[in-house]
C-alpha cells in the first residue's frame, strides 16, 4: 500500500487514543489472549484495508476477536525490536 504520511491523521489518532484511555474505553490483550490461527481475508485487500490477505486471528479473554494484518505485524515487531 503506497500511502503518504499524513501528520494530521497521526495527531487525530493519538488524540482519540488519549481520550479513550482517560475514559477507560479500551480492550486488553493480556495473558488470556491467544493467537488462534493465521487465515486469509481476501476481502480486506479488495476493500483496500490491507495489502496482504494473510492475517493473524487473535482472541482476548473477553472473547473479542482481532485481525492483525501483515502490515501491522511488521510495524509492531519493528517497534518491539527497536525498543530493546
Amino acid at each position: 500500500m503506497d500511502e503518504k504520511y499524513d501528520a494530521g491523521f497521526e495527531r487525530k489518532i493519538k488524540l482519540i487514543s488519549e481520550q479513550n484511555i482517560e475514559a477507560k474505553k479500551y480492550k486488553i490483550l493480556d495473558h488470556n489472549a491467544r493467537i488462534i490461527t493465521r487465515r486469509d481475508f481476501p476481502e480486506l485487500v479488495r476493500e483496500e484495508r490491507a495489502g496482504n490477505k494473510s492475517c493473524l486471528v487473535i482472541t482476548n479473554g473477553d472473547g473479542e476477536t482481532f485481525l492483525m494484518t501483515k502490515e501491522f505485524e511488521f510495524t509492531l515487531f519493528s517497534a518491539l525490536k527497536n525498543s530493546i
